[in-house]
C-alpha cells in the first residue's frame, strides 16, 4: 500500500554521504543511478525487519499504529487500536523513477500479502445490521500493486537547501481481501461467521472504508518519516554530486 513511500524513502537515503557505512552513496549525476538504488534497497531489506534507527525507520515486522477511526455517514462509527501490519518487508520493486532535477520521484511496487490485526469497537447501523460490538479484527490482503508519486520543493534551513514533500499521490490495486471481525455478534459464533461472510462476499462500504483507512495510516506514517529525513539532511547531503 502506501508502504511504497517508505521505499521511496530508501531511494533518498541511499544517496546521502552522511549516513551509516552500510549505505552505498549513489550520486545524482550517475547515469546508472537506478541500478545503484536497486542494489541499496536489497542491501537494506534485511534491516527493515528490526528497523533502522540511524535513519529513523521503524520496524517493518510489524508496522505499528496506536489508533485510528472512521465514520460512515451519521449512523456508523468504528475505532481501532493496537494496529499492526505484517508482510510489508516482502515488497517487490517493479519500476523506479528518480527525476532529481525536477524533484519528482515515482515507484511501483508489489506486495504478495499484507496481514493486519487490531482491536476494534463499532457502533451503529450498517447494511441491515445494528451493531454495538468490540473485539479483534484480522485482515488479509493479497496481490497488491501500489503506485506512489511525490513532488517536492525547496526551503532554506540554516543556509542550506532542504526538501519538503509538496504533493503525494497513491494508487493501489488489491487482488483479494478478507477481513474478519471477532465477536461482531458476541458469543454467537454461527452469526459471527455469517455476518463476516456477508461483509466479504459483498465487498461493500465497510470493507472499502477499511482499505482506505489502512492506506491513509500508511501514508501518514510514510510522510512523517520522509519529512523528518528531509528536515535532518540537506538536498546536497541526500543527493550529492561526485
Amino acid at each position: 500500500m502506501s508502504v511504497t513511500f517508505l521505499i521511496t524513502l530508501l531511494i533518498s537515503i541511499t544517496s546521502s554521504k552522511h549516513l551509516p557505512s552500510f549505505v552505498e552513496v549513489c550520486h545524482r549525476s550517475d547515469p546508472t543511478l537506478g541500478e545503484c538504488v536497486f542494489k541499496n534497497i536489497d542491501r537494506l531489506r534485511p534491516r527493515l525487519l528490526k528497523g533502522i534507527p540511524e535513519l529513523s525507520i521503524p520496524s517493518f515486522e510489524p508496522l505499528i499504529f496506536t489508533k485510528a477511526a472512521l465514520k460512515m455517514g451519521k449512523d456508523f462509527s468504528a475505532e481501532f487500536s493496537d494496529i499492526k501490519i505484517y508482510g510489508a518487508e516482502n515488497f517487490v520493486l517493479e519500476t523506479l523513477d528518480c527525476d532529481v532535477d525536477n524533484l519528482r520521484f515515482g515507484i511501483i511496487a508489489q506486495f504478495p500479502e499484507l496481514i493486519t490485526t487490531a482491536k476494534y469497537r463499532v457502533k451503529g447501523k450498517i447494511m441491515i445490521l445494528q451493531l454495538n460490538s468490540e473485539g479483534y479484527l484480522e485482515g488479509n490482503y493479497t496481490n497488491i500493486r501500489a503506485q506512489f508519486k511525490t513532488k517536492s520543493e525547496f526551503h532554506m534551513k540554516n543556509g542550506k537547501k532542504h526538501l519538503k514533500v509538496h504533493n503525494a499521490t497513491t494508487s493501489v490495486e488489491i487482488g483479494h481481501s478478507n477481513i474478519y471481525f471477532d465477536r461482531i455478534f458476541g458469543d454467537n459464533e454461527a452469526l459471527n461467521t455469517q455476518v463476516n461472510k456477508l461483509f466479504n462476499d459483498n465487498d461493500g462500504a465497510l470493507i472499502s472504508e477499511l482499505k482506505t483507512l489502512m492506506n491513509a495510516l500508511l501514508k501518514e506514517l510514510d510522510l512523517g518519516i520522509v519529512d523528518g529525513l528531509y528536515d535532518k539532511y540537506s538536498f546536497d547531503d541526500l543527493f550529492p554530486n561526485p
